[in-house]
């Protein structure tokens, strides 16, 4: 009896701290793949509760605890990658954890998350890539090129030739003599974004080039 009323206050619990009404709610969501349960399970065993007989359990429980959640990027509504910062397959990555959303997972030095880290730090955990991650990840990039005509189509050009895809792209007048562009671009890795940013510098238009975060 003593441990099962410690169980409800837990899920009581769990379910305030995840923005859930009740209990069911929590175990609907996983299986609607709202929720990641490896994310409700390790939120669910109070860090006191170590109820192990052996110095070795206790060590393994507490292993468990502390090694990262792996991350594929596309186990949908369970796992958000934050459009401000855009992490990729071989960033460092944290996630956050939001009420009724999931994870939000950022790189380690997204702006955006190290502000909402020291309001909330008891909402973060630590995440890593799997071995095995999704393709065709978005990303962000700032271009400044001399404004000369036919420099979006060779910028096109390079990005494609590198294997990644532009899904969306702005642009503005810095002065008479440059523009600014802002893309919006499909690759598979911090590794392939490398290839696709040499790409991009072969354009001797291209003045500077900047991955935005936050």
């Amino acid at each position: 009896r003593p441990l099962t009323a410690t169980r409800d206050r837990a899920c009581q619990s769990l379910a305030r701290s995840t923005g859930a009404r009740s209990r069911e709610e929590i175990l609907a969501d996983i299986g609607r793949g709202k929720r990641l349960a490896a994310v409700v399970a390790r939120r669910f065993a109070p860090e006191h509760q170590l109820v192990a007989t052996t110095a070795a359990a206790v060590d393994e429980l507490t292993s468990a605890r502390s090694a990262p959640i792996l991350i594929q990027g596309n186990e949908g509504q369970a796992v958000q990658l934050a459009p401000c910062c855009g992490p990729l397959p071989g960033d460092p990555i944290i996630a956050g954890m939001r009420m009724g959303h999931g994870l939000v997972v950022h790189t380690a030095d997204c702006p955006v998350a190290m502000r909402q880290r020291l309001r909330e730090p008891e909402r973060w955990i630590n995440v890593a890539w799997d071995a095995h991650t999704a393709k065709h990840l978005a990303t962000r990039l700032d271009i400044v090129t001399r404004n000369e005509r036919g420099v979006l189509g060779r910028l096109a050009a390079e990005v494609t030739a590198a294997d990644a895809n532009i899904m969306h792209v702005t642009m503005h007048d810095d002065a008479v003599s440059t523009v600014s562009l802002h893309l919006t671009i499909q690759v598979d890795s911090r590794k392939h974004l490398a290839q696709v940013i040499r790409a991009i510098r072969h354009v001797p238009q291209v003045q500077k080039i900047v991955r935005v975060k936050g």
